[in-house]
């Protein structure tokens, strides 16, 4: 049997392989992809109906929740009148609801008042595109919160959009919401509940 006494040699071989196992670690770790802690998160807001079978592809069935991070580049523009960056939404597309995807969405705010009677409202204006699989055309309604971490702050409907079957599909809809309190703090997320049926 083999003495296991460490030699000097032993030891200077042992020391000489962990460097080069330190290095090898320190350059493969940039290189290995990581998980953001901004990520959309989409969960069913009910379970699946098994009667009317969605497409093949589908991900989810109708109602999907759908929590969106609104990155703080995407915050400074609150209020303002510009719409967000394209790549602020774009992960959307990775959800498809029913053989439906939002495959682009962008929004803008501002203070606004419809007239000179009228009190004033934060105007939020979304637009955005829906991809639809082959099956039949669907409609498609949202329930948009804005949340301040937890708490929501704004709630806002749209109603009957269309989503005709193997075609992209735009909308553009605004929405009124109380200054207070949204006026007070940006929204730090966006929860859309996603419900689609036949047209």
């Amino acid at each position: 049997m083999k003495s296991m006494i460490e030699t000097p040699v032993r030891r200077t071989v042992l020391l000489k392989l962990r460097a080069i196992a330190s290095l090898i670690a320190a350059t493969i770790a940039p290189l290995v992809p990581t998980v953001s802690s901004a990520q959309i998160t989409a969960s069913q807001a009910v379970a699946p109906v098994q009667g009317n079978r969605a497409p093949i592809d589908t991900q989810f069935h109708s109602p999907l929740v759908l929590t969106i991070p609104i990155p703080p580049e995407a915050r400074n523009l609150w209020g303002n009148g510009k719409w967000t960056d394209r790549s602020t939404f774009q992960q959307l597309r990775d959800f498809r609801c029913d053989g439906i995807a939002i495959t682009d969405m962008q929004v803008r705010s501002k203070l606004s008042r419809r007239n000179f009677l009228s009190r004033e409202q934060f105007l939020v204006e979304i637009k955005g595109k829906f991809d639809s699989v082959r099956g039949h055309d669907r409609r498609v309604d949202m329930k948009l919160e804005l949340l301040s971490d937890d708490e929501v702050i704004g709630v806002g409907y749209v109603e009957k959009l269309k989503a005709p079957e193997a075609k992209d599909k735009s909308f553009d809809e605004e929405l009124d919401f109380p200054t207070q309190p949204i006026n007070d703090r940006a929204p730090t997320h966006v929860r859309i509940t996603f419900s689609d049926y036949d047209d």
